[in-house]
């Protein structure tokens, strides 16, 4: 990671097999540590409260600075959510 990297505020969500367990939009099969981003940065890496992710899928209500992130279990998700919040700021890795 650059240490000259700025982060980036966004909103935080996520979503869980089951419901959603089909094929993500990306290349990847469906696993931990990937997340739903806008189209526009798909493929991209980035930390979010120190943990690496990849925008690997995409949801019709992810758009600009909101990522969704993807958790096997939907209790794994919300305990995410309840440590660290629905606000975020991400770094992008080159």
């Amino acid at each position: 990671m650059a240490e000259d990297a700025e982060a980036v505020a966004v909103y935080v969500t996520f979503y869980s097999c089951p419901p959603y367990c089909g094929d993500p939009s990306g290349p990847l099969p469906l696993g931990s540590g990937q997340a739903a981003c806008d189209p526009a940065y798909m493929g991209r890496r980035f930390i979010l409260n120190g943990q690496e992710w990849i925008c690997n899928d995409t949801g019709g209500l992810v758009y600009g600075a909101h990522v969704d992130l993807f958790f096997w279990l939907e209790s794994d998700g919300w305990a995410y959510l309840a440590a660290h919040g629905t606000e975020g700021a991400l770094t992008w890795l080159e």
